[in-house]
């Protein structure tokens, strides 16, 4: 070290000093992480499993299925999607539960077999809505016809009387 440069090879550092070629410090290294990566308790093997740590939960496939399946009855068909959701959806949660913890989707199984019973409901009350309705209109029909017929000297031609007298 010095204050003056002594050869050609010399260099002058921060601090204003004049250093010979084999004191070069060498370039600076990329960093190295410190410590294990975020989870990893210290003095674990990178890779490893903590200890004590809970394995990783799958959901069960046939949650998701019951959710859809109950979505798609709320949507467009109750009848046919409500009630295997309500199947399928109980048959997860009782998977799930057997399952000690590893599967997961209790609450999408639960969502699947409330909208199957839902839409289950709603349909059983659309479809007596119709069929109350399509007697309801046969029979008024069925009066009207009746008492139009009734009477041929009336003078209305219904189609009943138009197939029986095309020119009335």
């Amino acid at each position: 070290m010095s204050d003056t440069q002594q050869g050609p090879d010399w260099w002058m550092a921060s601090d204003g000093k004049w250093y010979p070629p084999q004191d070069a410090q060498p370039a600076a290294q990329p960093s190295q992480p410190v410590g294990p990566p975020m989870g990893q308790p210290m003095g674990q093997p990178m890779g490893q499993p903590m200890y004590g740590a809970a394995p990783i939960q799958t959901n069960n496939s046939n949650a998701t299925i019951a959710l859809v399946l109950g979505i798609v009855g709320m949507v467009f068909c109750g009848l046919f999607t409500g009630i295997p959701a309500i199947i399928i959806g109980s048959k997860a949660r009782k998977e799930i539960r057997e399952s000690g913890g590893a599967q997961g989707g209790d609450g999408m199984a639960l969502g699947g077999v409330i909208l199957g019973w839902v839409s289950t409901v709603l349909s059983i009350i659309g479809v007596g809505i119709w069929i109350i309705a399509v007697v309801a209109i046969g029979t008024t029909a069925t009066s009207i016809d009746g008492d139009i017929n009734s009477d041929p000297s009336d003078g209305v031609c219904n189609f009943d009387r138009f197939l029986q007298d095309p020119d009335c």
